[in-house]
């Protein structure tokens, strides 16, 4: 993008200035070569979200934003139910919830080493992955919905899970107000039998080595240390998300019409939070955001079952679990006033700072753990949200590289099985059932995750803690 079309506040805060029908500035955080770089259809897509009812402050996009379904991937906004404000389905995205966990193992990149081949074989046989995956759980209706109502607390309560864990997932694990009745039957049918699966594109699961420590502090209180294996998933709510997203963005066209909204772009379709189908899709993106939150239970369980396996004695115990593609109600301070706002995040990673209420005992001192995925072979983060964030983007953050280009391009230049035998050579072992989708997700495809990470913690949006190098990926 043209750096001459946006006000620079500073080196890392990029302002687009209202204009027509914007009712709020749009703020892009990176640094100057992350901004040239992003397509002029982030910065489009960034001001016509300023253009909705209700907006509060401004519209965001974080370091890692791309082009998106009607908000930008990495956008956040933030919308006053009392001042008309509006929930739209293309700003939380189709895969509701698609989020990552980490795992501590408790082992050394050692330990691991002299098994690596064997656990990724057992990871990949235990884990189904890519396109249509099904798993071993089949539910039937009154299953279904108690899933959607519970999250991980009724992945918990089935045995595919552990109570320790819902301490260290968001909402504890379980969404409240999700309304399974709202969920439409083909929507449920596309996951009766997906629970416990990773799906494709850039879902996986990755055992990782911490290769770099930039916080002793909050690593020590993360429980993190140099060498420590780890093991992350990155999953949603696949077909049950993507379908509520489709059906309702078809009803939001309607009712934005209806309620006298002018889209500038059909994309951006909304309802008023204070509507019959605004409340309807907050009832159904709930019950799928305890659907990703279930299967990522379930994904953990699995992980658990394969370490324990060649490793007896190993307990992996949860560092986090947060989702990167919801819209939750949370309180924030506006103009000096606490106002309740309906966030959006769309491809960005709640990170609340120190002394937040909602976070465990445990991590309130120093924040919550921010994960952000790379790509495979260039490593992943983990940071911690900053006291700062609160007052740059609703307390949110990037949630992972962002895509440079698309998977056709992508295509183009990449053959799966070079990307496999060169990371091989790297000592990363890939295992996917697709290697067209091992091309599309090629690291050259993706931004350096190293530089947005960067821009992030410049920003003031959150800070590193940890450097993480893969060792094994099992890919969608």
């Amino acid at each position: 993008m043209d750096t001459n079309r946006f006000t620079c506040v500073d080196a890392m805060t990029w302002r687009i200035e209202p204009y027509g029908a914007m009712r709020v500035p749009a703020i892009i955080y990176a640094d100057e070569a992350l901004i040239r770089d992003m397509d002029d259809k982030v910065y489009q897509q960034a001001a016509n979200v300023a253009t909705l009812p209700g907006i509060v402050q401004a519209s965001y996009a974080m370091p890692d934003a791309h082009w998106g379904y009607g908000f930008p991937i990495g956008g956040v906004a933030a919308f006053d139910p009392d001042r008309g404000g509006v929930v739209s389905a293309g700003g939380v995205g189709f895969d509701i919830s698609c989020g990552v966990r980490t795992m501590l193992t408790g082992l050394k990149s050692a330990d691991l080493l002299p098994v690596q081949a064997s656990i990724a074989d057992s990871l990949y046989r235990q884990i189904p992955a890519g396109v249509g995956s099904t798993g071993a759980i089949t539910l039937d209706a009154v299953e279904m919905d108690a899933m959607l109502a519970g999250g991980a607390r009724w992945a918990v309560e089935r045995g595919w899970g552990d109570a320790r864990d819902l301490e260290r997932i968001e909402e504890r694990g379980s969404m409240t107000g999700a309304h399974p009745e709202w969920v439409s039957d083909h929507a449920k049918e596309r996951q009766r039998r997906e629970m416990g699966t990773l799906g494709s594109g850039n879902h996986y699961l990755e055992v990782q080595g911490v290769a770099e420590i930039f916080d002793a502090a909050v690593a020590d209180a993360f429980g993190l240390s140099l060498d420590d294996v780890v093991v992350t998933i990155h999953c949603g709510s696949r077909g049950l998300g993507h379908q509520i997203g489709t059906e309702f963005l078809k009803e939001m066209v309607l009712a934005a019409k209806s309620s006298g909204i002018g889209l500038i772009d059909r994309e951006l379709a909304c309802a008023p939070i204070r509507s019959e189908v605004g409340e309807r899709y907050l009832g159904a993106m709930r019950a799928a955001i305890n659907c990703a939150l279930a299967n990522r239970e379930i994904l953990g369980h699995y992980a658990r079952r394969v370490f324990a396996h060649f490793f007896p004695n190993c307990d992996l115990r949860l560092l986090f679990d947060v989702s990167h593609n919801t819209c939750k109600v949370e309180t924030h301070t506006v103009d000096g006033k606490p106002r309740e706002l309906f966030v959006h995040r769309k491809g960005a990673t709640r990170a609340f700072g120190p002394g937040h209420e909602s976070l465990p005992d445990a991590l309130r001192p120093v924040g919550q753990p921010v994960l952000i995925g790379g790509s495979m072979g260039t490593g992943s983060y983990i940071l911690v949200g900053d006291a700062m964030a609160e007052t740059k983007a609703f307390a949110s953050a990037c949630h992972g590289a962002g895509r440079a280009m698309s998977r056709h391009a992508a295509l183009k230049q990449w053959r799966g099985r070079k990307i496999v035998d060169d990371l091989a050579e790297q000592g990363i072992i890939i295992k996917s059932p697709s290697m067209r989708g091992i091309a599309e997700e090629a690291p050259g495809a993706y931004k350096d995750v190293t530089a947005v990470v960067r821009a992030a913690e410049q920003a003031g949006l959150a800070r590193r803690v940890a450097r993480l190098r893969p060792l094994i990926c099992v890919k969608g």
